[in-house]
């Protein structure tokens, strides 16, 4: 009877952790066009934009938006209070990925770019 009153608390608290990380969606879509902040993806593969995310945020726009391009494939989370919406805001956005690169790898990406930008040397990626 000591371990099970040892016990169960933590596994109930723990069980309460695991309950609020199951708060999000999550979507592989491919990018389709961008404009004005926004990036529309495809959702269903039939090349038509089904969906938008709009980056309001400078810091996500900054690092993300430049680097999207139609033709790529976006990763994203949510919140499933969104998951009704056809356009969420990309401040809303959690682990987001463009072809398996994560904000921080496409950042640094970026940041290679301007070192080579101002030597005249080739980018790795044209932004």
């Amino acid at each position: 009877m000591k371990l099970y009153k040892k016990v169960v608390p933590y596994v109930l608290a723990g069980s309460a952790l695991l309950m609020t990380g199951c708060d999000s969606v999550a979507h592989r879509d491919v990018i389709v066009a961008k404009q004005n902040g926004t990036i529309y993806l495809d959702r269903d593969g039939d090349g038509l934009a089904d969906f938008a995310v709009i980056y309001d945020s400078d810091t996500t726009k900054s690092i993300i938006y430049p680097y999207a391009m139609p033709g790529d494939t976006m990763y994203y989370e949510y919140k499933s209070a969104y998951q009704n919406s056809q356009k969420i805001p990309g401040c809303n956005i959690s682990n987001c990925e463009i072809n398996g690169y994560n904000a921080n790898q496409i950042k640094y990406m970026q940041d290679i770019n301007n070192i080579r930008s101002e030597i005249g040397q080739k980018k790795t990626r044209t932004l």
